[in-house]
């Protein structure tokens, strides 16, 4: 039968960065098509979006699946088969370890368990990230079907659903918690202001300050956020930002996309006619959490790749990275060198006396283009 797209979505996707509309990657492709008709039966009426990823990080997938993972009129599905081309008592075992790394949320599984082994990943992190419990619908493999036992393709399946008994277990998590419920509310008014007072910067040259006539009073409860621009490309154009709550969060989301936008002193201010172009995201901080270590080498091991924003300080000099710099520096070492660079020092330098903290940021998003 025919299935419709959502069309909508699609284009709301391919906003994003690194995702593009590309028929041709979906001319040979069928792990899309085989969950078709099991949707056609279980389904009176729905739209589709079909998405296959390439070369890409699984943390990436996940980005891009996150915004539609809490939407009542959304199901997320995950396609992928399990080994492939074992005997059957190896595939069984095989199987059995991704089995395990799923059930503990473990986005651990490697691609010689599964050619889908990123998209089963991504799933894994955001079922991680959002306190879902994986239950097992069922696992067998072709040689439970078709006889031959020799050489054989293992099969899976998993739902998610909201584990309601396991709450966020540190500090920060709550806090993130807390930081996700506050943006279901707010979002759309906190990137209002954000572009409001990068308007009023760039066409009227003036500060907005939001009045609190204007808005609920938990707009004006302490808060710390980073505004960033980018225009069309993708390229950056200005990211500040505060890290200690020193005011409402609306006045410092405020303050700081008027200071993103003219006053970032690595880049020109920007123009009138950038404003139709211009991405706006805002990333609220939690609280920080002081990471204890032995030396450089411990540190590494405590600090958690592609959740973990970094603030690292010596003496008077500081950087401050944002978890997304992860998207450009994924490797541990890496991103630590270069957030020693950002804080004036060398990166073959190191301290025990150096201070290390942690902490995570809930990022809202509004593009133009």
């Amino acid at each position: 039968g025919s299935v419709a797209l959502n069309r909508e979505i699609i284009q709301e996707m391919h906003s994003q960065s690194g995702v593009r509309i590309l028929d041709k990657a979906h001319a040979q492709e069928h792990s899309l098509e085989v969950q078709l008709p099991f949707l056609q039966k279980v389904l009176k009426k729905f739209k589709i979006i079909p998405l296959v990823y390439g070369n890409v990080r699984a943390e990436e997938v996940a980005k891009v699946l996150n915004p539609y993972l809490h939407r009542e009129d959304t199901i997320i599905v995950i396609s992928a088969d399990l080994s492939h081309y074992y005997d059957y008592e190896t595939a069984k075992a095989l199987d059995k370890i991704t089995a395990d790394l799923v059930a503990r949320n473990e986005a651990d599984v490697d691609e010689h368990l599964s050619c889908g082994a990123i998209g089963i990943n991504a799933a894994l992190i955001l079922a991680k990230e959002n306190n879902f419990r994986p239950e097992m619908l069922d696992m067998i493999n072709s040689g439970d079907t078709a006889g031959d036992k020799d050489s054989v393709v293992g099969y899976g399946a998993w739902s998610f659903e909201k584990n309601k008994e396991t709450e966020p277990q540190t500090e920060l998590e709550k806090e993130v918690a807390n930081l996700k419920s506050f943006t279901e509310n707010y979002e759309e008014t906190l990137l209002n202001i954000a572009e409001q007072s990068v308007r009023e910067a760039v066409i009227e040259h003036r500060k907005y300050s939001p009045a609190r006539d204007d808005y609920d009073n938990a707009l004006f409860d302490k808060g710390a956020a980073f505004v960033t621009l980018t225009n069309k490309n993708g390229d950056l154009r200005g990211c500040i930002g505060t890290i200690v709550p020193n005011q409402g969060i609306a006045k410092d989301v405020a303050g700081n996309a008027y200071r993103a936008a003219m006053e970032d002193n690595r880049f020109s201010p920007v123009s009138e006619k950038e404003l139709d172009g211009l991405n706006i995201s805002i990333s609220l901080l939690t609280g920080f959490e002081r990471i204890r270590y032995m030396d450089e080498a411990d540190l590494l091991t405590k600090i958690n790749q592609d959740i973990d924003g970094i603030i690292l300080r010596d003496g008077n000099r500081q950087g401050v990275f944002l978890p997304s710099v992860w998207k450009q520096l994924p490797q541990k070492q890496e991103f630590l060198n270069n957030l020693k660079i950002k804080a004036g020092i060398s990166p073959s330098y190191w301290s025990n006396k150096i201070k290390v903290y942690r902490f995570r940021t809930v990022e809202i998003k509004k593009d133009e283009n």
